[in-house]
């Protein structure tokens, strides 16, 4: 006869297999079998937040990762789990610790400082978020999201120039990615040079012609440009 913490590691097995078939509610079971059957189960708290966590139940998710924190799983993994789902639900401070306390065991996570960033600059911290996402992109050259969130940290501290280059990456790592030609030619048109930030617009527009976003950005650069032509006539 299996024991009882035997039992509950088979429960969590398939709790997780269910997840990975996208069967949450089956997987939820399972989980919750495997405590049932063994109350100290960490690990299968930590499975249980983060089907939870798929479902959108963010207050629960956060109570199972605890849980398992507090049942000895002290990892990167689940520190990490835990700044995400406290940030969801706007605990924001709470989120950068836990973020901190991923790095702390994990110092190359690089998702856990990209993670990090959003928090931050939710609460006005727009230096400490570039220092996390140039962390994040430092470990992970090719973290599209952090080098994205990136430039908009820098453009929050007035650093224009740094955000430029930080959409360039974004934009040699993915040529698709319509919100960084967008915000590229922000950055252009803030340093004055409207054609440079309308020739951007068009080379995202040439990768994706379907784009509205960019449609509309173009529509309205022509349109400035136009205006200030015809006042730079009017003044001669």
């Amino acid at each position: 006869m299996e024991s009882n913490t035997n039992t509950a590691e088979t429960s969590c097995q398939l709790g997780v297999q269910l997840h990975s078939q996208g069967k949450f509610e089956e997987a939820v079971e399972a989980f919750n079998k495997a405590i049932e059957l063994d109350p100290k189960f960490a690990k299968a708290y930590y499975h249980l937040g983060v089907t939870l966590n798929d479902q959108s139940k963010f207050d629960k998710a956060e109570e199972a990762y605890k849980k398992a924190i507090e049942l000895g799983l002290k990892d990167s993994a689940v520190y990490l789990a835990l700044g995400i789902v406290l940030n969801t639900c706007g605990q924001l401070p709470e989120s950068v610790e836990a973020l901190k306390k991923s790095v702390e065991f994990d110092p190359n996570n690089a998702e856990a400082y990209y993670q990090m960033g959003e928090p931050l600059s939710n609460y006005g911290n727009y230096q400490e978020a570039v220092d996390a996402l140039k962390k994040a992109v430092e470990i992970d050259p090719k973290h599209i999201k952090a080098y994205f969130d990136l430039g908009i940290a820098n453009s929050s501290i007035g650093k224009l120039h740094d955000s430029a280059e930080a959409y360039k990456k974004v934009l040699e790592l993915d040529p698709n990615h319509d919100g960084a030609y967008i915000n590229l030619a922000k950055c252009y048109d803030s340093f004055g040079n409207i054609d440079q930030a309308i020739k951007t617009v068009e080379a995202g527009l040439k990768i994706r012609p379907d784009s509205t976003f960019l449609q509309y950005d173009l529509q309205e650069l022509k349109k400035r440009k136009d205006l200030s032509s015809k006042n730079v006539e009017s003044n001669l």
